[in-house]
């Protein structure tokens, strides 16, 4: 599984998130630290505008409780506006990437991209 959070063409550029090597520390340093990450899976697959993300929690034990409140103030707007906005984006990218040629297609497009850059 290759790990992208950005477009990076050269050798010398470190091409992925610091974050995400150090989310993990981040959650376990204090259990009054609730470590948030979110991702959005549009850009590495090539489909912009298509608004399709998710979010992940880090915490300690001892911050259970937190997060239980904190889940219910985030999913309450989303929940009360847009719960189902994204459903087809979801489903047209799932299908994409379930196909044979995913990944030599996305292959390709990376390449245009970097012949370009």
């Amino acid at each position: 599984m290759t790990l992208i959070s950005g477009w990076i063409f050269e050798d010398d550029i470190f091409a992925e998130s610091l974050f995400f090597f150090f989310f993990s520390q981040l959650a376990h340093a204090h259990e009054n630290l609730l470590a948030i990450k979110m991702d959005g899976i549009t850009k590495e697959e090539f489909a912009w505008g298509f608004r399709v993300g998710f979010v992940t929690y880090g915490y300690q034990a001892a911050a259970a409780n937190s997060i239980k409140l904190w889940k219910i103030k985030r999913r309450a707007p989303s929940e009360g506006t847009y719960q189902n906005a994204p459903e087809s984006a979801q489903s047209l990218l799932l299908n994409a990437m379930q196909s044979e040629t995913h990944s030599k297609e996305k292959e390709r497009n990376k390449a245009v991209l970097k012949s370009r850059y």
